[in-house]
């Protein structure tokens, strides 16, 4: 790293050690806190986070964030770009997720409080119309990731290697449609009432534009996606059938994600089996 690492630490050390209100009124330190930043945003949080905080037995991570905070309407858009370019290690971790808990268990940490410092500012701080617009799409950009990298935790935390499935998930995708079909994903059947006003496009097996806002706007409640997801995972790392649970797998991590909800086969199907039960019980 160019930027000199006992400087650095000099100041971080300078930061710590006052409260923030006397950082306040004194504000040299805020103003060489800016200038690292501003010099090269990527290598400082790197510094900060790797090389001081993560190395420290003492230090708590609020305690680097509350002097964070005090500039923090000075550098929302620098944050956010080391949020993206935290992916890249946070994914890597991932794939070695055995030997790299504890970096993927931090990195997860930095990643989420860092944003909701983010989301804190632009909340309580104005700023310029182009400014804002970069802020939200940075910050859909780094939900969306989040979203992917949790499901991903989660599951090597209980012990599933997804690293082969992650290298070739298309052909995992490509094959996982029959799993609705199993009994085990019955209980996520949805009932004849509420599939009466698609009932007759359901016949023709149709999934039109219509049909997808329907299925987005009224199946897919905030309850029923969550009980989707812990069945899914609860397959996933319960199956003893390794094929299946790596399709499951596969559509765990696409759903919503790279594949909208109304949109994903693994749903179709649910909603098409759920759809034959209720023809099948009124015979």
């Amino acid at each position: 790293m160019n930027i000199d690492n006992k400087s650095s630490f000099s100041i971080f050390d300078s930061l710590c050690s006052y409260s923030p209100a006397k950082l306040k009124e004194n504000k040299f330190y805020l103003s060489r806190l800016k200038q690292l930043i501003d010099k090269n945003p990527q290598q400082f949080f790197n510094q900060l986070f790797f090389d001081y905080y993560w190395q420290s037995d003492q230090l708590e991570l609020m305690t680097v964030i509350k002097r964070l905070r005090l500039v923090a309407d000075q550098i929302k858009l620098p944050i956010l770009n080391y949020l993206i370019y935290l992916e890249q290690p946070y994914n890597s971790a991932l794939n070695n997720f055995t030997q790299q808990k504890e970096l993927c268990q931090f990195i997860r940490k930095i990643r989420s409080t860092l944003k909701d410092l983010v989301k804190e500012e632009i909340t309580h701080n104005q700023a310029s119309q182009k400014t804002q617009a970069k802020i939200k799409t940075g910050l859909k950009h780094v939900n969306q990731f989040d979203t992917y990298a949790e499901r991903r935790f989660e599951i090597a935390d209980r012990g599933f290697n997804n690293r082969e499935v992650i290298e070739n998930i298309s052909n995992y995708l490509s094959k996982a449609k029959p799993l609705a079909d199993l009994a085990y994903f019955d209980d996520l059947y949805f009932c004849r009432k509420k599939l009466k006003p698609i009932r007759n496009q359901l016949n023709q097996r149709s999934f039109n534009k219509f049909i997808q806002k329907f299925i987005k706007n009224k199946l897919l409640t905030t309850a029923k996606k969550e009980k989707i997801l812990n069945h899914l995972q609860n397959f996933i790392t319960q199956s003893f059938l390794d094929q299946q649970s790596k399709r499951a797998y596969a559509v765990y991590l696409t759903l919503g994600i790279s594949i909208p909800w109304e949109k994903h086969h693994f749903i179709k199907r649910l909603i098409l089996n759920s759809h034959l039960e209720t023809k099948i019980k009124q015979l």
